[in-house]
């Protein structure tokens, strides 16, 4: 037993001797990761150390709007159902004025509650049940916005030619473009009480892809974009509460902005946008800095 207990100093005092002479050349923070080295490889076999875990998965913006987008499709020549459609829905979200410049351009939208009419929730389970190999995907998807994204919702199948004749309240004027494709540029942000402000513009995207250089981050990026004519005077803004669905369509003659957007050339099929507002934070109704303590 002194025998081992002689050999434990001596082997003691040499590594003491061997970390002295290497702490006169290698940094003290080596030295202790290198002594915690030490020690686990003499702990208890017995200890395992546990498995790192991953980092948890990055929580949603409280700010974010998330939004649910899809279509239907219906007879182009039953106004019968259109009629009794329309007279369901709020169309009052708008004023006056707008929606006479949208009605101008054949275009139409108007607000359903939680629960959607019938005919419209026939028309979408008709769309989901038989789709048809051209038309635009019927499944609902999900957009997400944090304050100022942006995002896009193609309305027409394939690139075409259009022609449009444009009103703008005082005249009637005609437009023609090639390789083009109907969209509507939609923003949204978190309101009061759970709501969310919506614009959609109407854009037309049209001719060959071009490649330029676009500001991004303070710096400039090669970006890929065609031309497009957006159509700001007739965008359609207004607030969803949750649970409720903006219902757009076409109102109107072929060769109109909601005929181009909404009924593809040489159908007879009328389609409708369909925007649910699944989630919005919900907003302080007062500013702090407005509040004030009574007795």
């Amino acid at each position: 037993m002194r025998l081992a207990t002689l050999d434990s100093l001596i082997v003691l005092f040499l590594v003491a001797e061997f970390m002295r002479s290497l702490a006169k050349s290698i940094p003290i923070a080596f030295l202790m990761t290198a002594g915690t080295m030490l020690i686990g490889c003499v702990s208890d076999p017995s200890l395992h150390e546990e498995p790192v875990s991953v980092l948890p998965q990055a929580p949603l913006s409280e700010k974010g709007v998330v939004l649910e987008i899809g279509f239907a499709e219906v007879s182009l020549f039953d106004e019968e159902w259109q009629t009794v459609l329309w007279n369901q829905l709020d169309e009052q979200h708008l004023s006056a004025d707008t929606r006479q410049a949208l009605l101008s351009n054949g275009l139409r939208c108007g607000l359903a509650g939680e629960q959607l009419p019938e005919e419209l929730r026939t028309a979408i389970e008709e769309s989901t049940k038989h789709p048809r190999a051209d038309q635009i995907k019927q499944s609902v998807r999900r957009l997400h916005f944090r304050a100022g994204s942006r995002s896009e919702i193609v309305t027409t199948s394939n690139d075409c030619s259009m022609t449009l004749l444009l009103d703008d309240g005082h005249s009637v004027s005609g437009h023609q473009f090639h390789a083009a494709q109907a969209l509507f540029g939609i923003t949204a942000q978190a309101s009061a009480a759970g709501r969310a402000e919506i614009s959609l513009v109407p854009e037309i995207h049209f001719g060959a892809s071009k490649q330029k250089y676009v500001g991004k981050d303070g710096a400039f990026v090669l970006a890929t974009s065609r031309d497009n004519q957006t159509f700001g005077e007739l965008a359609i803004d207004t607030k969803l509460a949750p649970g409720q669905t903006l219902v757009v369509s076409c109102d109107g003659p072929a060769k109109s902005l909601g005929g181009n957007f909404f009924v593809d050339a040489g159908e007879e099929r009328l389609k409708l946008l369909l925007i649910r507002l699944a989630h919005a934070p919900q907003e302080d109704l007062f500013d702090d800095s407005n509040l004030f303590d009574t007795n």
